[in-house]
């Protein structure tokens, strides 16, 4: 199963990204998608923190006892990743029925569905048959025009909105967030993440345009911050969460997990859901985990750090995160696709003070490790490599590096669990 899901994800992915919904909706209306078997719908959108926003829901619903789908995108090892049912990977014959299930709606329909239309599709048939009660759907690249956007979101979230696929959503912030806030649905419930100042008004400008509707605003209408001793609390109105060690690592998670928190609280306002327990919500808090979000594991007899972030925002969130938790590493290995901007990355990741070592990404267009160590600020050590899996083991047999930091996208961290023995495995990174 696992072998056709990744194959035939990246044959159709030759076909490019073809914007409109009116594929989508032909095929989700044959299929009698969304309406059908999904349950409850929260949509999660944004530039940064999707996938933990999705973990933390996902995690705190599971607690409270409902049965959930997950969505999300991309995979690091397994297109399966992509599509799970109360946390694990859906059944594999649910999957192949959803599979067959999408193949006759597009024979119906008349229809060749893009690769990331034709994941979103299956992922949404398999949830419904496994009649999950809340689905969790991460939003791709985009938002107005993206495919789970035309699985109707009952409740959106909007995480921090950032520059990034510039080539496609448009080069200035306020291009991105207009692509973005067509996710809310008017007079629908939603909830927006802590911005930028500069992304938070356009974001307000746009929503103000919508129309009415129930909106918590981080900040406004909820609050959360991070002790010294790194516990984490959350408050809206009289309800909240007290002193909780997130189960995802980093200071920024704050962002993610109250983010989570509010979209809870505002589904239980809305009467979209029944009161949670608060010790479920904490408990679901301090149990998420997520492959390739600031993971660290033994492996080798050193200490590695995975990390799937990809862009100039994700490399400074990161970067804090490490030094505050004094997870410094020793050796940092980095490559970078040819649609991201290198200098924000590289001027985050030279903070560490450690060696960056670039590598390809392989089957993937990326920055030329030559050219990006010619690019590294004066003084910062740099070493260009042509194979990522030989450099994982060349710096893993170093006796000078402890603690080796992966980071650079989730095709880099496929390639590294691919090519290395036993990472996949120590990752979690699990096949069905």
């Amino acid at each position: 199963m696992d072998d056709f899901l990744t194959a035939e994800l990246a044959r159709r992915w030759v076909l490019g990204i073809q914007r409109g919904l009116e594929r989508m909706d032909k095929v989700l209306g044959y299929l009698g998608l969304p309406d059908d078997g999904l349950g409850l719908r929260l949509v999660v959108g944004g530039t940064n923190g999707k996938g933990s926003t999705c973990t933390f829901l996902d995690s705190m619903l599971r607690r409270a006892g409902y049965r959930t789908g997950h969505y999300t995108s991309p995979h690091i090892y397994s297109a399966q990743e992509r599509i799970q049912v109360d946390g694990r990977n859906a059944d594999p014959a649910l999957l192949q029925q959803a599979i067959t299930d999408t193949a006759t709606a597009e024979a119906a329909c008349n229809v060749t569905l893009t690769g990331f239309e034709w994941i979103t599709v299956v992922g949404a048939r398999c949830l419904s048959l496994a009649r999950v009660q809340v689905s969790i759907l991460e939003v791709g690249l985009g938002g107005r025009l993206d495919a789970v956007n035309a699985l109707a979101p009952q409740l959106t979230v909007l995480t921090p909105v950032d520059l990034d696929h510039c080539d496609i959503l448009g080069n200035a912030l306020e291009d991105i967030v207009s692509e973005k806030t067509p996710l809310f649905r008017r007079g629908l419930p939603g909830v927006v993440a802590a911005q930028s100042p500069q992304a938070a008004a356009l974001i307000a400008r746009d929503l103000e345009a919508l129309g009415p509707a129930p909106l918590w605003v981080a900040g406004r209408d909820f609050q959360a911050r991070r002790d010294q001793d790194g516990l984490f609390s959350y408050r809206q109105g009289d309800a909240g969460v007290d002193r909780v060690r997130l189960g995802l690592r980093g200071r920024f998670q704050v962002t993610n997990a109250s983010a989570a928190l509010a979209a809870l609280g505002l589904s239980v306002q809305q009467g979209l859901l029944p009161a949670l327990p608060t010790r479920a919500l904490e408990e679901g808090l301090a149990m998420a985990s997520k492959a390739g979000r600031l993971q660290v594991l033994p492996f080798g007899g050193k200490q590695i750090i995975l990390d799937a972030g990809h862009n100039g925002h994700a490399a400074a969130a990161l970067t804090e995160a490490l030094l505050e938790e004094a997870l410094v590493p020793d050796a940092v290995l980095t490559g970078l696709l040819a649609t991201k901007e290198p200098a924000p990355v590289l001027d985050q990741l030279a903070r560490l003070g450690a060696a960056l070592n670039f590598c390809p990404i392989p089957d993937h267009a990326h920055h030329a490790p030559e050219a990006l160590v010619a690019g590294l600020p004066a003084g910062v050590r740099g070493a260009a490599h042509q194979d990522p899996v030989e450099a994982f083991q060349r710096l893993l047999a170093d006796p000078a590096v402890e603690t080796l930091l992966c980071f650079g996208s989730h095709y880099l961290l496929g390639a590294l669990c691919r090519g290395v023995p036993g990472l996949r495995e120590a990752a979690g990174l699990c096949i069905d």
